[in-house]
């Protein structure tokens, strides 16, 4: 046919056009050597109507290889003690925490209490989330339209939160609950 292009694409790898130049993709399939993609039966010819310009390149040289030493790995050094991330709360909380962790570790059957940890749990995230965040915005002046927002959110988080941590507390049986209230007491030192 007049005006078509000897050169034929698989129709997965068509001519892709970039401005004048249509550049081909790698898969460009003579007649005769349908090898590059697999089984010849995969594919049908398509001729292309378009024409190929080509633009002569220089070849590439190889720069040699140059093997870089392996840097000698550093020992990190160790603190003291491990980081922790702490926040003050109110002394009426402390007490009430301190009250319920000995209900829980003292009773016979802990699942009794599970109500009561979840709610103490609830509010030590409230209480941290306050600290870590809302007085920490406080402290940066930001303007009331700002800190509400941050307050509107951070109850909205909160409220989700709770649904989730009351149905997972719930859940859990004796030994998991003292293990909570162990994991609290640690947090506390």
């Amino acid at each position: 046919m007049p005006g078509m292009d000897t050169k034929r694409f698989c129709p997965a790898c068509r001519p892709i056009k970039c401005d004048r130049v249509v550049s081909l993709s790698p898969c460009i399939a003579r007649p005769g050597s349908l090898q590059k993609h697999g089984a010849a039966a995969a594919h049908t010819m398509m001729p292309s109507r378009t024409t190929v310009r080509t633009m002569p390149t220089p070849p590439k040289t190889a720069s040699p290889v140059v093997a870089k030493p392996k840097p000698k790995p550093k020992k990190p050094a160790e603190p003291a003690a491990k980081p922790f991330l702490r926040f003050c709360h109110s002394a009426p909380l402390r007490a009430k925490t301190l009250k319920v962790l000995e209900a829980v570790e003292g009773a016979d059957k802990p699942t009794t209490h599970s109500g009561q940890i979840t709610d103490l749990i609830l509010e030590l995230t409230d209480a941290g989330m306050d600290q870590f965040f809302l007085q920490s915005l406080k402290a940066t002046k930001a303007n009331f339209v700002v800190q509400q927002s941050a307050s509107l959110g951070l109850a909205g988080v909160q409220k989700v939160m709770g649904t989730v941590i009351r149905n997972i507390v719930g859940r859990m049986d004796d030994k998991q609950l003292l293990s909570v209230c162990g994991s609290i007491r640690q947090f506390m030192v």
